[in-house]
């Protein structure tokens, strides 16, 4: 694979995810994240990095979209800056973030509602240019 990105949509359910309608995995550089579609949104995969010294989207990890957040993970608060940079950085308001696995964990999976899977896919692949 080269060094640019690239969206390559499947459009039959996987396997392993018997509720998704539509699968998209996002190219990067190194890894790829892949979106399912299931009712009320699409989900996003993260790797929460907290008590970073910057906050920000710093590429993928094991097919997660890794976020780097200065918050540290006490109390929820590494997963409510996760969602202020999410919807920061994806233009829509906090409300349609919701996190679904992961409050406690690095690994976290988020609910994105109010957005088409082109219209993410589009979102996340110019955060993950404007990052690198």
């Amino acid at each position: 694979m080269n060094d640019s990105y690239s969206v390559h949509p499947r459009l039959a359910p996987t396997a392993h995810c018997p509720f998704s309608q539509t699968v998209a995995t996002v190219f990067g550089t190194h890894s790829l994240i892949e979106l399912k579609e299931r009712s009320g949104g699409i989900v996003l995969a993260v790797k929460a990095q907290p008590s970073a010294r910057l906050n920000g989207i710093v590429g993928t990890h094991a097919g997660a979209l890794k976020v780097a957040v200065n918050a540290a993970p006490e109390n929820g608060k590494a997963t409510a800056a996760i969602i202020e940079l999410l919807a920061e950085v994806l233009d829509m308001p906090r409300s349609n973030i919701q996190l679904l696995s992961g409050a406690t964990s690095r690994q976290k999976q988020f609910l994105i509602g109010g957005l088409e899977l082109s219209e993410l896919e589009k979102r996340i692949l110019a955060a993950l240019r404007s990052s690198s």
